[in-house]
């Protein structure tokens, strides 16, 4: 199935692995007894790390979308233009205008990774599924 895909620096790595796994064919099992802890927590205060966490999960969520194997890279970069639109309108509308500014900084940054991303789903599209 491969490992966490290293284009996700956080949120969206382990959807986008079961994902995987569903497309070989392959099979996600639950362990009840399984046992797991982090070794830090999200929950702060501190806005810096808020503001943080928003964009690593905006980042996320686009590279999530652009390597959906239902749909072609094209579409799927189509849909994500559509959405960001609407949320810069938004972001306009409601004087928002340094969550716009963070928001096209964080997308020109997906602008320019869009060659990993489309390497990644290409060999995701070449793996054979399990039988």
């Amino acid at each position: 199935y491969g490992l966490f895909d290293n284009l996700y620096h956080m949120y969206s790595e382990d959807i986008d692995l079961c994902r995987r796994i569903d497309y070989l064919k392959g099979e996600i099992v639950i362990v009840p007894k399984a046992k797991v802890a982090h070794a830090h927590t999200n929950t702060t205060n501190d806005n810096t790390i808020i503001k943080k966490i928003s964009n690593d999960k905006r980042t996320s969520k686009s590279i999530f979308l652009l390597k959906d194997l239902s749909h072609s890279f094209f579409i799927n970069l189509l849909k994500l233009v559509k959405n960001n639109i609407i949320e810069y309108f938004n972001f306009i509308v409601n004087l928002r205008l340094k969550k716009y500014v963070t928001s096209f900084i964080i997308d020109f940054k997906i602008i320019l990774l869009l060659p990993q991303i489309y390497k990644s789903r290409k060999q995701q599209l070449n793996k054979t599924p399990l039988k």
